[in-house]
Parts: structure tokens; sequence; C-alpha cells
């Protein structure tokens, strides 16, 4: 198994090798047939291998897979921690996304740690985009078997203030003021509040799953699988969970849905 951070550096190389690729393209004026073949390895590569681990547009699974349920793109992203990349490289990619707000999910004590090592933000990207909703990455204690199902299991029940911050303050707002979220891996924490955004809006739990298991790193299809049996049997499902366990609004549920779902072509009769 290739380790985490080796991982980044390849793809970093790949991306880096692909570019002096287009840049020699347009200089050597290719002919048409190899710029598309080009371009569709660039996009499976991408969509594999994003130039940031485990980033992606919330939309992309369901838009891709899904004829019945299509997602707004552009407005939401999910990746994991930018904040060890190339700070240049961050600032490029904000701005061409037009990304107002990063979520940083990592505990006080994660960011103490990443700050004293140099790995966080430097000052003008924290003090211009990182909103930090602290949740804890350790819940409890976790049994030797299984660790991360336990996690999955107490995650509704511990992070229901954050997850209203979330709720209300960013994905409300993410057709006016678009984010970008994430933890440390990109997987545990994040993919729990997607995944319940995602249950929000109507997607299948099937494609919800396919999401979940694209990111990198010990992802498995059970995690997730647990924490909805915990959402439909303790809570209701996802939007009473948030209306009558997180507190948060008719107004501001309906709105997200607003926000973020694609509506219905009235001529389209498929």
């Amino acid at each position: 198994m290739i380790h985490y951070k080796k991982l980044q550096l390849f793809i970093q190389y790949i991306h880096l090798f692909l570019e002096v690729i287009e840049q020699g393209m347009i200089y050597f004026n290719l002919e048409n047939g190899f710029k598309e073949r080009y371009q569709r390895f660039f996009e499976k590569f991408e969509l594999k291998y994003p130039k940031f681990p485990n980033l992606r547009d919330l939309s992309l699974i369901p838009n891709k897979f899904s004829d019945t349920k299509k997602i707004k793109e552009g407005l939401i992203y999910r990746t994991a921690s930018l904040s060890q990349n190339d700070k240049e490289q961050v600032k490029k990619f904000l701005d061409s996304k037009d990304i107002k707000f990063i979520i940083d999910l990592r505990s006080k004590n994660e960011l103490e740690r990443l700050v004293q090592n140099k790995h966080y933000y430097n000052y003008d990207i924290k003090e211009k985009y990182v909103k930090n909703v602290p949740i804890k990455s350790n819940v409890g204690s976790f049994p030797a078997d299984n660790p991360q199902e336990h996690l999955y299991n107490r995650f509704l029940g511990v992070f229901q203030e954050e997850i209203k911050i979330i709720f209300e303050e960013y994905f409300s707002k993410a057709a006016i003021d678009k984010l970008i979220i994430h933890c440390e891996g990109g997987k545990d924490r994040t993919g729990i509040v997607i995944a319940i955004l995602l249950d929000l809006l109507g997607v299948s739990r099937k494609l919800i799953i396919e999401d979940y298991l694209l990111s990198f790193k010990d992802t498995k299809s059970n995690y997730i699988e647990s924490t909805f049996r915990v959402l439909d049997e303790e809570y209701g499902g996802a939007k009473n969970f948030l209306l009558n366990h997180c507190s948060v609004s008719k107004k501001t549920i309906d709105n997200i849905i607003e926000t973020l779902v694609e509506k219905a072509n009235p001529n389209n009769n498929s």
C-alpha cells in the first residue's frame, strides 16, 4: 500500500507532468484528436487523484450517476486538510472557484499541534478564509475491534451543536458564500457531515456511500452504514435529526434544499 504522504507527492508530480503536456500541446498546436484523448485521461485522473487529496465537489457522484436528483455544482467542496499543501496552490484554487470559506473541523488540540509544527495555514489564508468548527476525532473509548465504527455510531449524539452551526451558518448560505469543508483526512468527520447533507437533499444512500468510498485511507461502507442506521433508528432520518435534535430551523432546512438541489426541467419527461 502506498503511504499517504508519498501518494500526495506522487499526485503533485503527475499534475506537474500533465501541466507540462498541456502547455506543450498549446505551444506545438497539436491536433484535436490528441487533445481529446489527453482530456479524457486527465478527467479520469482528476476523479481518482485530485490535486488535493479527497477533493471533490458535493455534486460529483450524485450528478454523475443519478438521473433523478441533481445537485448544483460549484457551491460546496469537500477535501482532506489543505493546510499542509503549497500555500500558493491553495490560494490559486480558492480564487479559481470563488470560495469564500474554509470550514475546518479539526479540534483545538489538533490545530495547536499543527501551528507548533508549522503545518497550518499561513496568516493570510487563515484570516481571510478559515472558520473553525471543532469536532474531536476521538469520541469516548474505542472498542479495539472496530474503533472507527464506534466514532460513527457516537457522532450524531455528541456533535449536534457543531452540526447546527455548519448547516445554519454555512450550508444554508452556500449560494452566496461558496465553501470547502475538511477535517484532517477528509473522510470521517467530513464524511459524516456530507453524508447527512446529501441524505437531506434526497440523494440515494447507495450514491452517498459511493461518494464516501471515493476518499483515500480506510473507508469501509459499514462505517457510514452504521451512521445511517443510527440516523434512522434513533433520530428518524436526516431531516428530523436536524430539525428536532440539532435545532436547525425548518426555514434553514428548506433553504438548504432550495439552494443546493437543481429544479427539475418541466420539459423533461424522463
